[in-house]
């Protein structure tokens, strides 16, 4: 607010405490002030000095005995009455009396008073202008009054003696006559001027309330009959006294003239219009003042009506000027608060209340709500009645917001303290309870007294034991108490409790029943250091941080975990201890799912003070009021540092291990109890790649069971056997097995070894080792092969050596006999012998030929295999009871010999013993010719066998031949039995391909 140099005001009435607080506003702003003591003083200090206003204080202390009232109207002083409570009308009206007054009520705000010292003081210089005004006027009348008892009074002496500017025109506007003081105003020579048109003389002025010329006014007030709405205003500059004004009045007369004639009058209204000019920009000043200020300020009718709001208002409710004025204050209060703003302004008004001091909320054009502070007083007429309401507004938003969050604060801090597992009350000095929690009225079971030794010990005066004198110094203080029954131990904690201030203003006691730790001293020690020491000793950094980050409570094993004290922690931000970009990572998105209440678990390193760099793992969880509002988080900090080294101790021996796995010549894979790979070796990757296996095949993640099943499906049936022998280790009703399995590519054939052993950790694993045993099972092959084709040769010459020799001595026996027939037989004894002897021969025969041939091969250049094991089968029709059948699909290729010979020999063998020994009603055979392979199926629905039992038995030769023929081979097969469900033999022969 800016004054006047020289502004004084003069106090009266106010203590020196009321004294301090408006020495501290007037200085700031540059106003002088002196203080009266008493009425006397303050009588003389008026008539004695030259003060702009007086300040009064409870005027109604001192008004009623006041004989200053003259003094302030002689010297013109505007007064301000500074009220507890509005006053009457009538003290109001006799207070007016004085001169210019004014008042504010307390407690009142210091933008207010300042705004009303300088409207006051504004209102007096222009009171004191109006005087002088005043005073001139009258002093001219009298003079008038005088010359009119001097002379009889004329028209003539009027209009030349007049103080106005004076002149006569006709309706041409020609001057016809004109006053002294026309000519001495424009210095014009009256001999000069008449005559002239008073539009063409050079007199400087502007025609301020018209857009009319001059010729149009002449006319008007010539011609019009009804009389002028306003008088013509008419500013004259560039005068010796500077600009002038004036009101033109036009005076119509006729006389005996034969036309008419009209007196123009120039009105000196130059004071008039400069106080009017100056109450204009008092107004003016008074609305930049409002529009300063830092309150919202409103003008309402006693409707409710906004008649004038200062800028600030406006930009409070982010409304404009323009569009609140007229409008209702109500629209601008929120919902639930309308029908009492009504009611408050109704009780105003009415006069139940002369001021109102009360918090409004208030609704923003964006539908924001904001708290203000609402003063609001009745502004009266000169007369007494209501001219409208004052009303200021001041925002408290943040403020309340501040509030509200102490209030939760609080209620936190009172949610911890209800749900203390010990009883915690506070008291003041004078003994007071302020607070107790729910379990210490549930240690003691009483209602609720105001002082502590009448609820605890049902004493009238303080325990004689009493912490009071040593926690009341900042002591803090641990003792024990039992209790006169001897029914509880207790152990008291006396805390000291500060305000703001640092002042001690009240105690908080924590009690814990320890009767039981009592009895157990060890024991004892342990509870009372685990509770009293839970937040401090805990080996877990506990922290609790603000929405921001900002650190409000840290225990004793954070602070030492970095480094710090806790006084160097509190206040921080939490993330400036963490690396930059770790920082940055919590700021934009761990913090924003704590405000979703989101908990999380999550690593990070954070910088210690002596700046070492250390791993941390922190589970933060938000906390929330019961409101729902945020309140902040709360952090529980592990430092993971050696478990970070150890980790990556594993991790680097795991590289060592897994350098050890990788270097491994055989195809090694891991895989869990459902099938999946876990792991896998380089040789096995480098496997896959080499034989054109896709990674999503073989790698990890696949599922090793699957591929078999797929396998299976695609005509692989040596798959079977591995499922199987894995579904026993699962079962664990073996440790491991072994399977050779072929696996040829387009241009090399191969045999692998598969090994499978089962490890127990938390969980079962197998570990597959496939060796490539190509070499070994090629040698095998040519070993076969080589004792097969000596086996072929021996059987050729011992069926040689049997039709040759034993077949033909066997003939020439069965000759001999026949010719001996003759001379032998003498009786029917001897000739039943020879017929014996004839027949037996023939069997014997018979036999031998049968084994000769069993033994010879046919001769595969002459015969397909198709075409030999058809052969077979025919045979075994004509001399077996079971059923033999034979088919064929697709076009048949061509074998190698010993392919043939080996493949005709074991199903030959697989006839002999369904033959000999299953008690089969059929055999079937189907040989199926595809693209590049041979698929042979011979199947028989006999009693059925054990194979493994088979294999060990001395007598099971027949198996393992089969077995041995076809490993030899190298071809795939599966030969399998079991008892009442028959036999079947599946192999499956890779063609050679052009």
């Amino acid at each position: 607010m800016i004054f006047a140099a020289e502004t004084k005001v003069l106090l009266f009435g106010f203590n020196s405490s009321e004294d301090l607080t408006l020495q501290n506003v007037f200085n700031k702003n540059a106003l002088l002030f002196d203080i009266a003591a008493n009425e006397q003083q303050c009588i003389e200090m008026i008539l004695q000095n030259e003060y702009c206003i007086l300040i009064v204080n409870n005027p109604e202390h001192h008004m009623a005995s006041i004989p200053m009232a003259a003094a302030l109207k002689q010297k013109h002083i505007p007064i301000l009455f500074v009220l507890k409570q509005t006053i009457e009308k009538e003290f109001y009206k006799k207070c007016t009396e004085i001169g210019i007054a004014d008042c504010i009520l307390k407690p009142y705000n210091n933008d207010l008073l300042l705004l009303k010292i300088n409207h006051l003081l504004q209102l007096s210089n222009t009171y004191k202008k109006l005087q002088h005004s005043r005073t001139e006027i009258e002093s001219l009348k009298s003079k008038l009054k005088e010359q009119q008892k001097r002379t009889n009074f004329s028209f003539e002496f009027m209009f030349y003696n007049s103080p106005d500017l004076m002149f006569i025109l006709d309706p041409a506007g020609q001057i016809l006559a004109c006053n002294e003081e026309f000519i001495n105003f424009g210095q014009f020579q009256s001999k000069k001027i008449i005559g002239k048109n008073i539009t063409k003389i050079p007199f400087p002025y502007t025609i301020l309330n018209t857009e009319q010329s001059a010729e149009e006014i002449l006319y008007k007030a010539f011609n019009k009959k009804e009389k002028q709405s306003e008088n013509i205003l008419l500013e004259v500059r560039n005068t010796t006294q500077g600009t002038l004004y004036y009101e033109l009045n036009f005076i119509s007369f006729d006389f005996d003239f034969a036309e008419k004639r009209m007196i123009a009058v120039l009105k000196n209204i130059t004071e008039k219009k400069k106080n009017e000019i100056e109450r204009l920009n008092t107004n003016n000043k008074l609305q930049l003042i409002f529009n300063t200020v830092n309150s919202g300020i409103m003008q309402l009718d006693v409707e409710g009506n906004i008649l004038f709001v200062n800028r600030k208002m406006a930009s409070m409710l982010g409304i404009s000027v323009e569009e609140l004025l007229n409008t209702s204050y109500y629209n601008y209060v929120i919902d639930s608060e309308k029908e009492d703003a009504k009611i408050k302004i109704e009780e105003v008004v009415c006069g139940k209340v002369k001021i109102r001091d009360i918090e409004r909320k208030l609704q923003t054009r964006n539908g924001a709500e904001i708290w203000c502070h609402l003063k609001g007083s009745l502004y009266h007429n000169a007369d007494g009645s209501i001219n409208s309401i004052l009303a200021v507004f001041t925002d408290i938003t943040e403020i309340k917001k501040y509030e509200e969050k102490l209030f939760n604060e609080r209620k936190f801090f009172k949610k911890i303290l209800d749900s203390f597992p010990h009883g915690i009350y506070i008291v003041n000095k004078d003994h007071d309870i302020e607070y107790i929690n729910p379990m210490a009225k549930e240690m003691f079971g009483k209602e609720l007294s105001q002082k502590c030794y009448t609820y605890f010990h049902k004493a009238d005066t303080p325990c004689s034991f009493c912490k009071n004198d040593f926690v009341f110094k900042g002591e803090k203080v641990t003792w024990y108490y039992e209790t006169p029954n001897k029914e509880m131990y207790l152990e008291l904690v006396d805390i000291p409790l500060k305000n703001e201030q640092g002042e001690i203003v009240s105690k908080s006691e924590i009690i814990q029943d320890i009767t039981e730790k009592k009895n157990a001293e060890k024991r004892l020690r342990k509870s009372e250091e685990k509770y009293r020491n839970l937040f401090e000793n805990i080996q877990v950094g506990i922290l609790i941080s603000s929405p921001i980050g900002v650190i409000e409570m840290a225990n004793l094993a954070f602070c030492e975990m970095l480094g710090y004290t806790r006084e160097e922690l509190l206040g921080k931000i939490g993330y400036d201890f963490l690396l930059p970009r770790e920082a940055e990572i919590i700021l934009k998105e761990k913090i924003e799912k704590r405000k979703k209440g989101e908990k999380e678990t999550y690593e990070t390193q954070m910088i210690k003070k002596n700046g070492e760099v250390i791993w941390v793992q922190i589970s933060a969880s938000p906390v929330f009021f019961d409101s729902g509002n945020f309140y902040g988080i709360m952090s529980f900090v592990n430092d993971i540092t050696e478990i970070k080294k150890a980790t990556q101790q594993v991790i680097e021996n795991e590289k060592f291990v897994r350098g050890i796995f990788d270097s491994m010549n055989s195809h090694i894979a891991v895989i869990d109890e459902k099938g999946t790979i876990l792991i896998t070796n380089k040789a096995w990757k480098n496997f896959a790649l080499e034989n054109g296996l896709t990674v999503q095949h073989c790698s990890e993640g696949t599922n090793y069971i699957a591929a078999c099943h797929n396998a299976i499906k695609g005509g692989d049936f040596s798959a079977i056997k591995t499922l199987k022998g894995i579904n026993k280790l699962l079962g664990k009703k073996i440790k491991n097995f072994q399977i050779e399995y072929p696996c040829h590519s387009p241009t090399k054939k191969r045999w692998f070894l598969l090994s499978a052993n089962l490890f127990h950790g938390k969980e079962s694993r197998i570990v597959l080792r496939h060796v490539d045993i190509t070499e070994r099972k090629e040698l095998q092959s040519h070993l076969a092969n080589t004792a097969i084709q000596s086996q072929e040769a021996e059987k050729r010459r011992i069926a040689r050596e049997l039709h040759d020799n034993i077949g033909q001595k066997l003939m020439a026996f069965k000759l001999f006999c026949n010719a001996l027939e003759p001379y032998t037989i003498k009786n029917n004894e001897s000739k039943n012998i020879f017929t014996h002897l004839n027949e037996t021969a023939n069997d014997v025969i018979s036999v031998i030929r049968n084994l000769s041939h069993s033994l010879v091969a046919p001769e595969f250049a002459d015969f397909s295999l198709f075409e030999a094991v058809n052969a077979l089968i025919e045979q075994a029709n004509l001399y077996s009871s079971v059923k033999c059948d034979i088919k064929k699909i697709g076009k048949e290729k061509e074998l190698t010999d010993i392919e043939k010979i080996n493949i005709y020999r074991v199903i030959q063998e697989f006839f002999n013993n369904t033959i000999k020994h299953s008690d089969a009603e059929y055999l079937k055979v189907a040989f199926h010719y595809k693209k590049s392979t041979l698929e042979i199926f011979v199947v028989e629905n006999g009693k059925g066998f054990n194979v493994e039992e088979a294999k060990m038995n001395k007598n099971g030769i027949g198996v393992l031949n089969i077995i041995h023929r076809l490993e030899s081979l190298g071809c795939s097969f599966d030969y399998s039995s079991s008892p009442t469900k028959g036999t079947q033999l599946y192999i499956l022969v890779e063609l050679k391909t052009e």
